[in-house]
């Protein structure tokens, strides 16, 4: 699920989560206002972040990169801890509109795992305005945990069971049997 503090008209919601492809890609923008922030929660599953990527592109305005902001997780979308913190980071520009932060989480947060993950702007983007436009989020790391609706709908599924298309991922594969001992031996040659 994807939420928005805000966004403009022109922009969708659902393109925070979608890939990047190209510069002609859809876009998130959220509106200018001060302390914008997106947010991407998990259904029923649980992560230990290892880093996130985000694209950002407009197809008008071409300057309005993030520099200022936070990565956060909770585990109930209430309460937040923040991940990673970004300060003047240019990192986000026109020759890299897309990139991966690693993250490198406090020996306290080593072991702790989240559904909801937030960036929430805290500082001006490139062009000194708050439009946050962030797109393509995606979040990497561990997958701790698993309530028991994800793992009955199908979308988590162990690596013999049988697939809805019907493919049998080891059913097919021959019995592989040890070489018996005093056959096979090469002969040599004269």
């Amino acid at each position: 699920r994807c939420y928005a503090s805000s966004m403009v008209k022109s922009a969708s919601v659902e393109n925070l989560i979608k890939p990047f492809v190209d510069l002609r890609h859809p876009y998130f923008c959220t509106e200018n206002e001060p302390g914008q922030h997106v947010t991407v929660a998990f259904n029923n599953m649980y992560v230990i972040p290892s880093g996130y990527s985000i694209a950002s592109i407009h197809p008008i305005h071409g300057g309005l990169y993030p520099r200022n902001w936070r990565f956060e997780g909770s585990d109930d979308g209430v309460s937040w801890v923040t991940l990673k913190h970004h300060k003047n980071d240019t990192t986000l520009d026109r020759y890299k509109p897309t990139y991966f932060f690693e993250v490198e989480l406090p020996r306290s947060l080593t072991r702790r795992h989240f559904s909801h993950f937030r960036l929430l702007q805290d500082g001006p983007n490139a062009m000194s305005t708050h439009e946050f436009n962030v797109s393509a989020f995606e979040v990497y790391g561990r997958l701790m945990h698993v309530h028991e609706p994800v793992a009955r709908s199908g979308l988590l599924l162990p690596s013999r069971a049988i697939r809805r298309s019907g493919f049998k991922p080891f059913a097919e594969l021959p019995e592989v049997k040890a070489p018996k001992k005093g056959k096979g031996k090469a002969k040599k040659k004269k």
